[in-house]
């Protein structure tokens, strides 16, 4: 499944686990949200925050077109990645 009618959000956390739960959490109390994530579909992990934050800043700037080749590349079905790997 493509997600390129999908909404995608590039963000930093030290908890990926953790910050899915609490968007499901707020998707179930609020059905119209756009900001809210259901799945995440690519994940990159570092152990320098400042490393990750560079990254961040830099996925921020590609096109809609270059992040979903990366996704692409690493998950071609946009499964959740963290459903994945438990």
């Amino acid at each position: 499944m493509s997600g390129t009618s999908d909404v995608m959000q590039i963000g930093v956390t030290t908890n990926p686990e953790r910050t899915l739960h609490e968007q499901a959490s707020m998707l179930e109390e609020s059905f119209l949200d756009d900001d809210l994530i259901s799945k995440m579909v690519y994940l990159e992990k570092w152990d320098d925050r400042y490393i990750a934050w560079a990254r961040e800043d830099q996925l921020k700037h590609l096109s809609w077109k270059q992040l979903t080749r990366l996704v692409e590349e690493q998950n071609p079905e946009w499964n959740d990645v963290l459903k994945l790997s438990a």
